[in-house]
């Protein structure tokens, strides 16, 4: 008898947790789980989910515009009984909070992984309050928490009053398969293109520019690592909310 294994996220878009839940999604023991996908909102045309259909991974709609609404609740509530799952793991806000409280209703063991850091503050107004009443969700429905480093499970911990012994450390794998090595002379006419040192120390981050991903403390620091490494250079290739930001 194979596992049913419900994976609920918000949409899937060209975030990271959507690209890992597919990067997850291929190495998955089929013989073993039955997957299927829950999303609950469409960003960019959820370009995932074509990925997802083509591996024979079933993407079901559930659409959860806002979260206020009684009657969005009960829609989600109405589908996982209809599924009954054996499990339910859970990514982003709004799958963090319906799904581990349907979840706990239906007495379904859930999950969920965690990816940033949000340092909101009572000041942040409702995005706070919003985050604090995840938190509330998952301490109290949901089984274990997966952080995706230590550092992040501690500010967890620390912020939000994670229970220590429900929240683990799993780290992103990443398939080195996808990153073949350019020869030189490419390599050498990229950096160029970029207006990079040929033979400079470069770090790169690729994100969603968002403020809880931290690039801002790694510019904050850069006077200081061009002092100690002067042919350092740092690119920064992303898009979002946060990119005026961090370009002023």
């Amino acid at each position: 008898m194979k596992l049913r294994v419900l994976w609920m996220i918000d949409s899937l878009g060209h975030g990271g947790a959507e690209k890992l839940t597919l990067e997850i999604m291929r190495r998955f023991d089929r013989s073993q789980f039955d997957l299927r996908v829950c999303v609950l909102q469409d960003k960019s045309g959820n370009p995932i989910e074509k990925e997802l259909n083509r591996i024979d991974i079933p993407v079901d709609m559930v659409h959860v515009p806002y979260l206020s609404h009684p009657a969005n609740f009960f829609k989600l509530f109405r589908y996982i009984l209809l599924q009954r799952p054996d499990i339910i793991h859970t990514q982003l806000q709004f799958a963090d909070m319906l799904g581990n409280i349907i979840a706990s209703v239906l007495r379904i063991p859930s999950f969920s992984t965690l990816h940033t850091l949000e340092n909101l503050t009572p000041q942040d107004g409702r995005a706070y309050w919003r985050e604090k009443t995840t938190w509330m969700c998952l301490n109290i429905f949901c089984k274990n928490i997966i952080a995706v480093s230590d550092s992040a499970r501690m500010f967890y911990i620390k912020k939000w009053g994670a229970h220590e012994k429900k929240i683990m450390t799993i780290y992103n794998g990443i398939d080195l398969s996808n990153f073949g090595l350019l020869d030189e002379k490419k390599k050498i006419e990229k950096r160029k293109s970029l207006n990079l040192p040929v033979n400079g120390l470069v770090f790169t981050t690729v994100a969603v520019l968002r403020q809880p991903k931290g690039i801002q403390y790694m510019l904050n620091a850069m006077p200081e690592i061009v002092k100690a490494i002067p042919n350092f250079r740092y690119l920064i290739v992303g898009d979002g909310e946060y990119a005026t930001s961090l370009k002023e």
